[in-house]
């Protein structure tokens, strides 16, 4: 193992083309969403970002105005869905109610460029059980799923659904 010094690795990381992007989960740090997009402004360095995720920043009541705050500083997006009464098992979106759409946009409005990917969980004792979780059907679920929120928002996603 080698030891590097945080400002070491901080004032090195552009030049490797690193970015850090930190994340936030609910219930994971104290004073949520709030707190780490405090603590990027206070380290203050362009390297540092937030990797923003739906499902959980959702249910803080706070999205939208944490997504304005970390603006720029938006360096990835897992956009997933949320069903209401159920903290523990992120959605596909369209299969929750979060207003994705929305969200989408609020991160557009940022200037984010980037990728937006899903993290989609499951039991994989469902894989065998049931033919809806077999991992083909379950990438092809989530591939249709992204294209058409993400059309909808007005993203051009090069890709049919």
């Amino acid at each position: 193992m080698i030891e590097v010094p945080s400002s070491t690795f901080m004032s090195a990381a552009p030049d490797w083309g690193w970015y850090i992007a930190l994340y936030f989960f609910f219930g994971g740090l104290a004073g949520g969403c709030y707190f780490l997009a405090a603590l990027i402004d206070l380290v203050g360095h362009p390297s540092l970002g937030a990797y923003v995720d739906s499902f959980h920043l959702w249910r803080t009541g706070t999205l939208l105005e944490d997504i304005e705050r970390a603006g720029p500083r938006i360096f990835g997006m897992h956009l997933n869905d949320a069903a209401d009464g159920d903290d523990h098992a992120n959605r596909l979106p369209g299969e929750g109610n979060l207003p994705l759409v929305e969200i989408v946009q609020a991160i557009e409005a940022t200037g984010y460029g980037g990728t937006y990917d899903n993290e989609y969980m499951y039991d994989a004792g469902l894989i065998d059980s049931d033919p809806a979780f077999a991992p083909a059907t379950v990438v092809d679920r989530c591939a249709r799923a992204m294209v058409d929120v993400l059309s909808e928002a007005g993203i051009r996603t090069g890709a049919a659904a």
